[in-house]
């Protein structure tokens, strides 16, 4: 008998346009156009960037900003999250730098340093915000985040499955081998890039995926504890090896920590 874990991994293998992985000589390879996952414990109206998000509840004139503005924008914050994580990382002093390094009038993500790209996943992989969108090469690891909710939200979750052979032109999707979570995650970052679009979106998109892009897998609230546990017995997925680090832990302290009763 299957088990639902099983049934529900038939359901997004058959959503699938291509694996996004091989195997050679017993490595992995990353294939740039298959289906890649993202997992999300709750069904949002958009499959956005944690950057975006921010940028659009806190800035006032957002709403009313051009789709090109709205790049502008997030490349403006982009540079200044690299410039300043740099500091704390002690590689730039910014007491005697002041201000980020002015960006040009019309920048571009593609003419950003890849050591800044490269950052900006440092951020994002430990919960920073970013306009990279966390995905996965993985199915069970897209479950696992569908299921898991640090703050033990009751709703329905979602698999995200990303087609990047849909998208005429594709958005920017990376690996970093060397950023923490990357390999267990099996991690891949998109950051969504308006200026792929042909289409007649509105000119909203900066900062989000295109709804024609993707399909969804909804997982049920009811069966997000027998998945996780599934996970963890058929295939070692946990929240210890997901968030294998300090910042990881203090991420999910509350979770391990006792609770009244």
């Amino acid at each position: 008998m299957k088990t639902y874990l099983q049934d529900i991994q038939s359901q997004i293998i058959d959503r699938c346009i291509d694996s996004p992985w091989l195997k050679k000589d017993g490595q992995h390879f990353y294939r740039p156009h298959g289906t890649i996952f993202r997992g999300e414990d709750e069904c949002y109206t958009h499959v956005s960037s944690t950057l975006y998000r921010h940028l659009k509840k806190t800035v006032p004139e957002w709403k009313l900003l051009e789709s090109g503005d709205r790049e502008a924008k997030i490349l403006e914050y982009e540079h200044s999250i690299a410039f300043h994580a740099q500091s704390f990382l002690g590689e730039i002093d910014t007491y005697f730098l002041g201000l980020p390094p002015y960006i040009g009038e019309n920048p571009c993500w593609q003419e950003i340093p890849e050591e800044t790209k490269r950052i900006l996943a440092e951020v994002r992989h430990n919960g920073g915000k970013t306009n990279f969108i966390d995905f996965t090469m993985d199915i069970n690891v897209a479950l696992f985040f569908a299921c898991y909710s640090a703050t033990g939200g009751d709703c329905d979750g979602r698999v995200i499955l990303y087609h990047p052979c849909k998208n005429k032109n594709m958005h920017d999707g990376r690996v970093f081998p060397k950023v923490t979570h990357s390999d267990n995650q099996r991690s891949i970052l998109v950051r969504p890039d308006y200026y792929s679009y042909s289409r007649n979106t509105g000119g909203k998109v900066a900062g989000i995926l295109h709804p024609d892009d993707y399909d969804v897998v909804i997982v049920p609230r009811n069966k997000k504890q027998q998945l996780l546990s599934d996970l963890w017995k058929y295939h070692g997925i946990r929240p210890e090896l997901i968030y294998r680090s300090l910042s990881g832990f203090i991420a999910n302290q509350d979770l391990v920590l006792p609770q009244k009763t």
